[in-house]
């Protein structure tokens, strides 16, 4: 019942009452992300927004392997699970699809008849794919794919261990080895350098940013040895 709910979640409930998905607080005021994404999964649509009805993530699974997993309108409370460095696609009941990115984290419910609200939170930024305006994060999230599959391919067809070594990093970490490796990358791109400076400018005021809390960060494939 909603009269038995915590004052905290009534309010989280009210705040998302007009929306399909919501985010919250940046780690500082140009940070490409946010540190939580609020996903409504409602039983009837409200067809007065974008209304969710799944909510698609790759995870890593008790085992080591990682899968993808989809999320739904459920009639329960969905405990918290770390959820993977991928996007996040949604789609609504008519199967328009919106995305996000993220490179690590959590994701939880809370639920009360009729709705879900899923929180995805992270301590490195969660990224909105869904606006065409948003060119920077778009290309950090390509640049981001790009990484991974690269890296992924020199371990060498070794997938399991490649996974235990980027999941045994903490999201923060993975956020700032990436954001050094592909730095890395554009500084090397001097025939590139004018198309790709927006870019490199969010790239540069990150790693000043990621410095003062990991002062020993490594480009990713340092991390991961590479």
């Amino acid at each position: 019942m909603v009269e038995s709910m915590p004052a905290e979640k009534q309010e989280l409930f009210e705040c998302m009452r007009a929306w399909g998905y919501q985010f919250a607080y940046r780690q500082h005021p140009e940070s490409p992300g946010f540190t939580r994404l609020m996903i409504a999964i409602r039983e009837t649509p409200t067809r007065m927004h974008f209304d969710p009805e799944t909510l698609r993530i790759h995870a890593p699974m008790d085992d080591g392997s990682i899968s993808w997993m989809t999320f739904y309108y459920q009639e329960r409370v969905i405990p918290e699970r770390p959820i993977g460095y991928s996007r996040i696609i949604v789609k609504d009941r008519r199967d328009k699809a919106i995305a996000f990115y993220s490179f690590g984290g959590t994701i939880r419910s809370l639920f009360r008849p009729g709705e879900n609200i899923y929180i995805l939170q992270s301590d490195a930024p969660l990224l909105d794919l869904s606006s065409e305006k948003d060119v920077l994060s778009n290309e950090l999230a390509d640049e981001a794919d790009i990484l991974f599959a690269q890296l992924r391919a020199r371990s060498g067809g070794q997938d399991h261990r490649f996974y235990q070594q980027v999941y045994a990093l903490k999201p923060l970490d993975r956020y700032a080895g990436t954001i050094l490796s592909i730095l890395g990358k554009l500084e090397g791109e001097s025939a590139l350098r004018e198309e790709r400076e927006p870019l490199r400018w969010l790239l540069q005021r990150e790693a000043r940013f990621l410095a003062t809390m990991l002062p020993a960060a490594k480009p990713l494939e340092d991390m991961l040895q590479l």
